[in-house]
């Protein structure tokens, strides 16, 4: 962590699939007004493998009890640094994130690394039902 004030990222029960972090102990919070988003440094600092990927994902108490959500989490192959995520406002009206509140939650994948090619034709071979074609039938 890179100040005093921030906290220590947990997982629920030390068997859930995601990482908590919340909002620093700094001040009186963070005020959103609706429809507005801010970005939030958590001051936790990550370093993540080359095979793996970090996605900052919403709480779902976070989004349905205040009506904020993650809007950009995406921390890529051997990142080290700290970690800042974006938050949005859906309440419908002005909202408040206290000191010590849950804010997001980080997801770990494998991270492939796939490679581009470009092409000069494209070759329509994949098996899909004509556009006339009955999808179900009752």
């Amino acid at each position: 962590m890179t100040q005093p004030f921030a906290l220590d990222p947990t997982i629920f029960d030390g068997e859930s699939s995601g990482i908590d972090f919340y909002y620093t102990n700094i001040c009186i919070g963070q005020v959103i007004e609706n429809g507005r988003q801010v970005t939030i440094n958590t001051h936790v600092v990550v370093r993540l493998p080359k095979e793996m990927v970090g996605v900052l994902v919403n709480k779902s108490s976070v989004i349905t009890r205040k009506g904020l959500k993650v809007e950009a989490g995406m921390i890529n192959t051997g990142y080290q640094g700290e970690t800042s995520l974006v938050l949005r406002n859906l309440s419908g009206s002005q909202n408040k994130i206290k000191p010590g509140e849950p804010i997001a939650k980080m997801l770990l994948h494998v991270g492939h690394h796939p490679s581009l090619r470009k092409v000069d034709t494209i070759v329509a071979d994949t098996n899909r039902a004509p556009e006339d074609s009955e999808i179900m039938n009752m």
